[in-house]
């Protein structure tokens, strides 16, 4: 009723870039994990876990390419470093009758080489009568991260209601999220006889004395969930999903009063299917049914940035299986 699991991953990767503008990287990382699941009896299981990962960025932080309009400049980092994390979980599960389930776990992680999308504004060059000012957009890396967090999951029909109403249940996950991350200190954006000229080591925005500061982690939201009411049987499938998130750090500006967040939201879809025989299924899909906006924030929720409404969209379609 126990095991232990234990194997290392190599994967290796590299870029190449043609055409007008040739760079190469080359990624290697070397990914080690220790698995291990104490059954204390065939429906329930303790699993504890220690992994290595990596992320890569998206592709467009990585590509030597430049992108203007206006006085916006979008930059890519060919020499972004993919992050590395060190991660340490602890689950407990325990399966319910209809396929149900029960969990909860903890989980830490100690990330190198964050990345994250930093907004500068400066010129790109010495000539000022040339080069005004702009705001220039490039992922660079951080230091490291810490984030701890606590999740849990509940799955399960309501079997005990009568007639049709045994179909229905209910799906729900939580989690919750305490992080941290360092970066080489900023300088601010009113800098006294400062100008910024861009070079795209981007030493001339960070000081070079050693100080550091702490931001929250780029792209990590402190609470996160989904709850779902669903019907299912042999032909029908209907749900009714709500998923949400606290504010979270999306990119860095010059100084802290000029980092964007995106704000909390809360979204509603509902999507099902219909098996009419063997062959045939129609579905429907339904997203954004509250017209959520995506909102954006600069420093803290005083000072908008901007709110984009996009309304709410749907899909029905006929599958076909031959």
């Amino acid at each position: 009723n126990q095991g232990i699991d234990a194997g290392v991953d190599y994967p290796a990767g590299g870029i190449l870039y043609a055409d007008t503008i040739y760079d190469k990287r080359t990624q290697n990382f070397l990914l080690p994990q220790l698995q291990f699941k104490y059954a204390l009896n065939p429906l329930t299981n303790f699993r504890a876990a220690i992994t290595y990962t990596y992320t890569r960025p998206n592709f467009d932080d990585i590509i030597p390419f430049r992108e203007s309009e206006d006085d916006e400049v979008t930059i890519g980092n060919p020499s972004l470093k993919y992050p590395l994390s060190m991660n340490i979980d602890l689950l407990a599960e325990t399966y319910l009758k209809n396929n149900g389930i029960l969990s909860g776990g903890v989980f830490y992680k100690k990330i190198e080489n964050i990345a994250f999308n930093f907004v500068r504004n400066a010129h790109m060059g010495t000539d000022f009568n040339r080069y005004g000012l702009m705001e220039i957009t490039m992922a660079v890396n951080g230091q490291d991260a810490n984030v701890f967090g606590a999740e849990t999951q509940a799955q399960f029909k309501l079997s005990f209601l009568p007639g049709l109403l045994a179909n229905l249940g209910i799906y729900g996950n939580y989690t919750f999220t305490q992080s941290s991350a360092t970066i080489t200190k900023r300088y601010p954006q009113n800098e006294n006889n400062k100008v910024f000229i861009f070079n795209e080591d981007n030493a001339e925005f960070f000081t070079s004395s050693g100080e550091t500061e702490t931001i929250q982690m780029p792209g990590q939201a402190q609470h996160a969930g989904n709850f779902a009411l669903y019907y299912d049987n042999k032909r029908i499938y209907a749900k009714l999903s709500a998923n949400f998130h606290s504010p979270y750090l999306i990119e860095l500006g010059n100084d802290a009063g000029l980092d964007v967040y995106y704000d909390q939201s809360f979204h509603l879809d509902f999507n099902a299917n219909y098996q009419v025989n063997k062959v045939l299924n129609i579905f429907a899909d339904v997203v954004n049914l509250t017209n959520e906006p995506q909102r954006y924030y600069m420093g803290s929720t005083d000072y908008f940035k901007k709110q984009e409404y996009y309304s709410w969209w749907g899909r029905l379609g006929l599958k076909i299986n031959l």
